[in-house]
């Protein structure tokens, strides 16, 4: 029971830290694993120990990490998708179903580099002037960007994938497999959503609801990207394509997949040795603290489970649990998650209570890809409109409106996109409805 405590102080302390700010997650998975386990009365060499068990585990995530998230910043850099956002920021025109449309399309373009904020940049400016001046309302853009990061975040280089890889040990290309049709099939919902709210605005609009409300109603342009489509962006687009493709093959480590894209990225767009330094030093600022977080949490998965804390918090929740639920572990980890997910945002979620889970489901007899999965789709249902994340204000902002605004209308959207994702789950065997 000593152990149990000290564990579950030690997620509060961690998640106190990370939400207040008074920590990064490099200091919080290093240090405070460290001081909890010499409480717990190990030696530092024991837990030198199990910090040699842990780091091995996040290495081949954090090398993914690394690689591919260099990788996507060169490409956006480089305008991979600049000519795509452009095209169909013109072809938009006053339909209101077509714009909602581009809006679902430009979204999930832009978030190939799975950068939250490079999205946002790239999104609100393109849309935002046609929805003003057809006076759609701007809630929609925000639901339809959100949308689409959740799906697209999906993808072997989202941050669920790596930090769900780095503290189960699972590897990223088996779940990119294992919820490739839920990808597809929520892209497609995507679509669908764009297409039923766009009718709606129009049924509003024609009615003359409310027009004064979301914004200025004059003639303007809609700027446009300026983008030289030469030999290299073909090589780049062809390049990113096959990246993918072997990613989902599965044959080449992930790892090694972006290895060779970057290295091909590099030759391609840099052909000066001196001039490729210059560009991983200019996108290292992106790659390098993620590859940090991934190794640091080696310390923490490795000491929590090398202790037996993590053991030990399971049997509480084990004890507790009715034996009758048991066996709906898998949804009831789903269904929780989605709050708690919102509530402490990436790294607490991942780091501080996925562990429990994923050790507690494997007591009752549930995978730890399932359990994993389902985790990973309940904290990208919510992850763009959670309150402990800084990079959550920037389209409030830049739409002009306060953040609990569009919490308030998405909400519901997004708890009903994240219920589907779990029907779809079930429904491919991807999480057994019971064991």
């Amino acid at each position: 029971m000593y152990l149990a405590i000290l564990g579950y102080l030690l997620v509060v302390v961690m998640m106190f830290g990370l939400l207040k700010n008074k920590l990064t997650p490099v200091v919080a998975f290093v240090v405070l694993p460290v001081i909890f386990g010499l409480l717990a009365g190990f030696t530092p060499a024991q837990l030198g120990d199990f910090v040699k068990e842990g780091v091995p585990k996040t290495l081949s995530a954090s090398a993914l990490a690394l690689f591919a998230t260099a990788y996507f910043a060169i490409m956006t850099d480089k305008g991979l998708f600049d000519p795509i956002v452009s095209w169909l920021s013109k072809k938009a025109g006053g339909n209101v179903v077509a714009i909602m449309i581009i809006t679902v399309i430009i979204s999930a373009i832009s978030h190939m580099d799975t950068g939250m904020t490079s999205t946002i940049l790239v999104t609100i400016p393109a849309m935002l002037p046609l929805y003003k001046k057809f006076q759609i309302k701007p809630e929609y853009l925000f639901l339809l960007l959100a949308q689409s990061v959740a799906v697209v975040n999906l993808l072997p280089h989202g941050g669920g994938m790596i930090r769900m890889s780095s503290v189960s040990g699972l590897d990223i290309a088996d779940m990119f497999r294992n919820i490739a049709p839920i990808i597809v099939c929520m892209l497609i919902y995507n679509l669908i959503c764009a297409v039923i709210f766009g009718k709606r605005e129009q049924r509003r609009i024609a009615l003359g609801k409310d027009p004064a409300e979301y914004g200025d109603t004059e003639d303007r342009d809609v700027s446009l990207m300026e983008v030289n489509v030469d030999w290299r962006y073909w090589v780049n687009l062809v390049t990113t394509f096959a990246l993918l493709g072997l990613m989902f093959e599965g044959t080449l480590p992930g790892y090694f997949v972006f290895m060779i894209g970057l290295s091909v990225a590099l030759m391609v767009n840099f052909p000066n040795p001196k001039e490729q330094v210059a560009a991983l030093k200019h996108v290292a600022e992106k790659a390098y603290p993620i590859a940090l977080v991934m190794l640091a949490s080696g310390v923490l998965v490795g000491i929590m489970s090398g202790t037996g804390m993590l053991t030990e918090m399971a049997n509480v929740i084990v004890g507790i649990i009715p034996a009758s639920f048991r066996r709906f572990y898998g949804i009831i980890v789903g269904l929780i998650s989605l709050p708690l997910s919102f509530a402490l945002g990436a790294d607490g979620f991942y780091y501080g209570l996925s562990p429990l889970f994923l050790e507690v489901g494997a007591s009752y007899g549930f995978t730890t890809m399932s359990l994993a999965c389902i985790m990973m789709l309940a904290r990208d249902a919510l992850g763009n409109i959670t309150p402990v994340s800084p990079v959550t204000y920037l389209a409030p902002g830049l739409i002009g409106k306060d953040l609990t605004v569009f919490i308030k209308f998405c909400l519901k959207y997004l708890v009903l996109y994240f219920l589907i994702e779990m029907a779809l789950a079930i429904l491919f065997g991807v999480l057994p409805i019971v064991v």
